[in-house]
């Protein structure tokens, strides 16, 4: 312990005392080192975000499915839902479609659009009207009812403006077409999905509307509790050649599959960032092992150790990294909400459509950029290091004569 305490002592006197005579430096050392890995923690954090609004999304459209029935580069024909509810193993088949529209008014954002069964899709998807004074019974049975009727998400409600009764207008490929909002979902299930920029429909509208008459994009699948393990095979043998029973989450895997190739991309590439910072440590804890070489003499020559001036520039290139991370935290605060919108748009135009609407902190991404920031500056400060430690005691007489 006492060793450890001399070793804070000598550190603050030698090296601290140094850095603070050549502040200038020193400051200008860290500011490098805190964009890099503010860079590199925003980069990492803006993606993530993206990554879980997107799980979080397919979650939610997935729902309690078994199974999803789909037909590869197609869709499957509406008339094999009753023949499914007709078998034995089954508890319920849904049908579902989805599209992104866009509302006809200037400069207007697309939002999802979900066509679904109000009364075979209880079971697997959750989803709940405002509290309002009209009762949320009839209101949904206008979906079914009411042709050209929507629910829409509080957050898609507050964009536009729009309440119950209003009628929203938007387009689509095949046509335009006015829709009324017969009610505002509330913040949960289905109404969170796309950050709650999310409309829904019954399905016979939405096929009316996208001139998909007969046609789903899936088909979800509850089994009884009876036939959880058998029920996908016997359901498997009815099921046409080219329509494929696969797992809820494959679509969900795929695209995290995706997102996550894009965040070693990026994440690689932000790592030069941290490189320059690299480089900004490496030049200062080597200018400072030469022109103090006179000094590590004098200390080599009064009984310190290589070890002990070794240890002591790579902790100067330690403090360095921990200073220069912590300075990063507030410059990470204000960057990452200028990339998240950059990252996430990238993302929905290569691969998947994502709506972040909340950053949540990830402490292991703080924990991992601290580790690489301080590991890059201990690197960066090895090599000269190494050339103090090999200061020879005699190079105290040389220089010093005349």
């Amino acid at each position: 312990m006492q060793r450890v305490f001399f070793f804070f002592r000598f550190f603050i006197w030698f090296s601290l005392r140094n850095m603070r005579k050549h502040l200038g430096r020193a400051l200008t050392v860290l500011l490098g080192i805190a964009l890099g890995a503010a860079v590199f923690t925003s980069v990492r954090l803006s993606i993530n975000a993206s990554l879980d609004s997107f799980t979080r999304s397919m979650d939610l459209i997935t729902g309690r499915a078994d199974r999803v029935l789909i037909r590869p580069g197609g869709r499957v024909p509406e008339d094999l839902i009753a023949k499914l509810l007709r078998h034995s193993t089954v508890d319920t088949a849904s049908p579902m479609l989805t599209t992104y529209v866009r509302p006809v008014r200037p400069d207007a954002a697309p939002f999802l659009l979900i066509g679904f069964d109000p009364i075979l899709d209880r079971s697997i998807r959750d989803w709940k009207i405002a509290e309002i004074e009209q009762s949320a019974a009839s209101l949904w049975l206008d979906l079914i009812k009411e042709p050209y009727t929507v629910m829409i998400g509080k957050p898609l409600a507050a964009k536009y403006q729009i309440g119950q009764g209003d009628l929203l207008t938007i387009e689509h490929a095949h046509q335009t077409a006015s829709f009324k909002i017969a009610g505002i979902l509330a913040r949960e299930g289905l109404a969170l999905v796309e950050g709650g920029l999310v409309a829904l429909t019954d399905i016979a509208t939405f096929q009316e509307f996208t001139g998909l008459h007969g046609m789903v994009d899936r088909i979800d699948l509850r089994f009884t509790s009876q036939a959880k393990v058998s029920g996908p095979q016997q359901v498997a043998k009815l099921l046409p050649e080219d329509i494929v029973s696969g797992s809820p989450s494959a679509a969900k895997e795929s695209g995290q599959g995706m997102i996550k190739a894009y965040q070693l991309n990026l994440s690689i590439l932000s790592f030069a960032s941290l490189f320059v910072g690299m480089f900004l440590v490496y030049s200062l804890v080597a200018l400072n092992a030469a022109s103090r070489r006179h000094e590590l003499a004098v200390l080599r020559s009064v009984g310190a150790s290589p070890n002990l001036l070794f240890i002591l520039f790579l902790s100067e290139g330690a403090l360095l990294g921990i200073v220069g991370w912590v300075a990063a935290i507030p410059i990470s605060s204000f960057l990452v909400r200028y990339l998240i919108g950059g990252v996430s748009q990238t993302i929905s135009t290569l691969f998947v459509r994502v709506q972040v609407d909340q950053l949540s902190l990830n402490w292991w991404e703080f924990a991992l950029s601290f580790v690489i920031t301080v590991l890059v500056s201990i690197l960066a400060a090895l090599q000269p290091a190494r050339e103090a430690m090999q200061v020879s005691p005699k190079e105290a007489l040389e220089i010093s004569g005349p």
